[in-house]
């Protein structure tokens, strides 16, 4: 219903405007947290710790897609503003919303922001090659020395002082290593049929603790599997494991009229791609807030494009 109302918006700025103020203003409430916390304990606790649920309102990856959404929103904003003071708004709480997905450290997020921001850049100025290797080459290194220097983004991936080290310790860190491993598994099992997958998601969740309970030797952490409960992380997968082949392709013809749609506006067709990321490392349709983002911004952004067109 969601989705079908969208269509009907008149103002679709108004609509953009209040997102992106609702969202900055989940940032400065999730900020008052975050400061009340530092001067508590003085450090951040944005690396792999469990205390990053307790000063976020959101889940810390949706959260990220959230603000990485609401920069792309305000481009668009901007590019359409004559007011070169108010442009200057739309910049500074873009700049902070940028800022906000550094402190946080919502990986995903910030590496898809990043790249948005770069291509921008590349496609505003127009530069030489020359100009463009050399600005290539200094954002990679502001990029490397912010991601060093930051101890909880080194953490957050998995940054070790070799590249040895940081392979070992990413596969035995990162839970979508295995996740992923027993999610695949249940392609081969007999009771997996391919054209509609299997019975119910109770049976691939049942799976999933199964292959938890008999591949993670360590005790503690397969407890710690066992007790998250730990979904197959991919939506593709997922829905491959929960209706199949007819169920996959169904849902690849809904991205594919989608990319159609979008093809001719850089701000769409990078959204679909950031969205598609995002189902590659979350299950997105199994959160409400996962099936808001998708139901409504698919149309919220084909709105946009034939207002623009008009």
């Amino acid at each position: 219903m969601l989705s079908l109302l969208v269509f009907n918006i008149k103002n679709i700025n108004s609509v953009i405007k209040g997102y992106v103020l609702g969202v900055f203003l989940g940032i400065i409430i999730t900020a008052i947290n975050i400061f009340n916390f530092y001067l508590d304990h003085n450090f951040l606790p944005f690396g792999n710790t469990s205390q990053v649920q307790d000063l976020l309102l959101i889940h810390r990856p949706y959260f990220g897609f959230m603000c990485f959404i609401s920069i792309v929103l305000i481009y668009g904003l901007a590019k359409k503003i004559k007011s070169k003071k108010k442009r200057k708004v739309y910049l500074i709480l873009g700049i902070i919303i940028l800022g906000f997905l550094f402190t946080i450290v919502a990986r995903l997020s910030l590496l898809l922001a990043l790249a948005y921001i770069l291509i921008r850049v590349i496609m505003g100025f127009k530069l030489s090659k020359t100009k463009l290797f050399f600005s290539l080459s200094l954002c990679i290194f502001i990029v490397f020395g912010l991601f060093t220097i930051n101890k909880n983004i080194k953490n957050r991936f998995y940054i070790k002082d070799s590249y040895k080290e940081t392979i070992k310790v990413l596969k035995n860190q990162e839970p979508r290593f295995v996740i992923w491993n027993c999610s695949l598994k249940q392609l081969t099992k007999s009771d997996f049929n391919i054209f509609v997958g299997y019975k119910n998601r109770n049976e691939i969740q049942e799976n999933l603790t199964t292959c938890y309970n008999l591949d993670i030797d360590n005790v503690s952490k397969r407890n710690y599997y066992l007790r998250t409960n730990f979904n197959t992380h991919n939506q593709f997968v997922d829905i491959f494991l929960d209706g199949g082949l007819i169920g996959f392709m169904l849902f690849m013809v809904i991205l594919l009229f989608c990319c159609y749609f979008f093809r001719n506006n850089f701000d769409g067709i990078f959204i679909l791609f950031g969205m598609s990321v995002f189902l590659l490392v979350e299950n997105l349709f199994h959160r409400q807030l996962g099936v808001y983002l998708f139901g409504v911004f698919v149309p919220l952004f084909y709105k946009m494009i034939t207002v623009q067109k008009e």
